[in-house]
Order: structure tokens, then C-alpha cells, then sequence
């Protein structure tokens, strides 16, 4: 993995600032996701459990260590920017719409494959129009869950 840059570290540490209540160099567990989200950086839930799953032992959390979070995170992210782009690649028509077929066949070959309930759930969360979905709907939903 690469090093974060100097302004990414002095972005870090400005969030990181901000919930460093009493100052003395570590956040509260509880809020780690919210300083994550401050940057506009979108874990998904499971990057977030996986986070804080390793960082419960402790109740806070170091700037080292916040930085190096973030830092992956960010390394990682999916923007809604690259998933409208990912998703257009299916829009053949260029009408900002694809199949919710597609949508779904897509969304189960990933990585990490969003399983029946997920998909259950996303998809009830969006308009469908004669089995079409629109794109930055479908990736702003996506993000949001």
C-alpha cells in the first residue's frame, strides 16, 4: 500500500482534531466512524465492523493510528463517482438507467458479493421504472447502506 501524502496526513489530523475532545492524542471508539465520515471517506458497514472489531480492545484510538485507517480507507473507497462510472459501462444506451437484472447480476459478482437479503434491501430502497434502475440512485443507495 502506498504512504499517505503529507496534505492527507494534515487532513487526518484536522478531523482527527476535532474529536480529540480532551487532547490527548486519542479519539473514543464511538466516534471513529463519525471523524472517518467527517472526510467524506464511505467505508462500507463491513469495512467499518472489521475496523472496529480490531480497535475494540481499547476504548480509543491513536492519531497513528487514525491515519493509517483512513488512509486505507480512502486507498480503497468506493466513491459514488467510480460506481456511477462502473455502472454506466452497463447503460449501453447512455440513459442514465440499467436493468435491475444487470444491477443485481453485477452486485453478486464483486469481491465482496452483496447476498439475496442485501440486494433485497437495496433494491426495495429504489424506484424501479420496467425493470430499469437509475444509476446514481443505485450508487448513492449503495453507499448509503
Amino acid at each position: 500500500m502506498s504512504v499517505p501524502t503529507p496534505e492527507q496526513i494534515q487532513k487526518f489530523t484536522r478531523a482527527f482534531n476535532e474529536y480529540d475532545d480532551d487532547r490527548d492524542g486519542y479519539i473514543e471508539t464511538s466516534m471513529v466512524e463519525r471523524a472517518i465520515r467527517s472526510m467524506g471517506l464511505n467505508p462500507t458497514r463491513q469495512e467499518m465492523n472489521d475496523i472496529m472489531s480490531d480497535i475494540s480492545s481499547s476504548n480509543k484510538l491513536s492519531l497513528n493510528g487514525f491515519v493509517y485507517i483512513c488512509h486505507h480507507i480512502g486507498c480503497f473507497a468506493n466513491t459514488e463517482k467510480q460506481l456511477i462510472k462502473a455502472f454506466q459501462l452497463f447503460d449501453r444506451d447512455g440513459t442514465g438507467m440499467i436493468k435491475k437484472d444487470v444491477a443485481r447480476d453485477v452486485l453478486t459478482k464483486l469481491d465482496r458479493p452483496l447476498n439475496d437479503a442485501q440486494l433485497e434491501k437495496l433494491f426495495s430502497a429504489l424506484k424501479v421504472d420496467n425493470g430499469f434502475v437509475d444509476i446514481k440512485e443505485l450508487a448513492k443507495t449503495l453507499l448509503s447502506q
